[in-house]
């Protein structure tokens, strides 16, 4: 079994297999909350996504949680133990969301498919580099470590170059970009300064870019409808 950055030639499919695995969990009411590279597996050219220990239980009488739980192999006991002990920034730091490093306490699936973002580009630097330039912020520093995510993702034309990543397949910078307006635009308006001062979380998940993100089979497999979701 490899990770992510073993995966160079096949990104496209860790990120359609990974973003269809945790729009799979939080239809069942899963969230990761600690998607890094190190709990992105492949195998035989499927991706797996593991180490739930931090994930958080939307609601425990959903139908198919118990299947996914199996699935996925993760304790839901465990789970809602760890959840207890756990605050609301629990993950890690490089890749969590920026309302996360912000101290913003409610959670969704929007914020899992963010760290999968920077996991994307972290594997990118280390192809360009053979080490990674996406540092690791301290945990005191939470908040400037938002304002540098904000200042990285908004311009779509350089994100990769501030970052000396030199090779990207075009392949690979189309989902990156689908990405990148999923996450931090709307109506293509960058949306940045609104993740940083709003209390409450108010971007859509739109349904066509989940599409494009996942392909035609993997979308009509996974995805219902979640809340705070547009066919926009």
């Amino acid at each position: 079994m490899s990770g992510i950055h073993s995966a160079y030639t096949d990104i496209t499919n860790v990120i359609s297999q990974t973003v269809a695995c945790l729009a799979e969990a939080a239809n069942a009411g899963v969230l990761h909350r600690d998607i890094s590279a190190g709990n992105i597996t492949i195998r035989d050219g499927q991706i797996r996504v593991i180490d739930w220990g931090c994930a958080k239980l939307l609601n425990t009488n959903l139908p198919g949680i118990k299947e996914v739980a199996s699935e996925w192999g993760f304790d839901l006991d465990e789970i809602k133990e760890n959840d207890k002990a756990c605050n609301g920034i629990i993950g890690t730091p490089a890749f969590m969301s920026i309302r996360v490093l912000l101290g913003h306490p409610t959670r969704c699936l929007i914020d899992d498919i963010e760290s999968l973002f920077y996991v994307v580009l972290q594997a990118l630097s280390y192809y360009s580099h053979g080490s990674s330039l996406f540092a690791e912020p301290q945990v005191s520093k939470n908040t400037l470590a938002a304002l540098a995510k904000v200042g990285l993702v908004a311009n779509r034309e350089s994100y990769l170059r501030i970052l000396g990543i030199k090779k990207c397949p075009d392949n690979v910078k189309v989902q990156l970009d689908t990405l990148r307006q999923l996450l931090f635009c709307r109506d293509n308006q960058f949306i940045g300064g609104e993740l940083i001062e709003n209390q409450s979380e108010t971007r859509i998940i739109y349904l066509n870019l989940m599409r494009r993100l996942m392909g035609n089979e993997l979308f009509e497999r996974v995805c219902r409808v979640p809340a705070g979701s547009s066919n926009a």
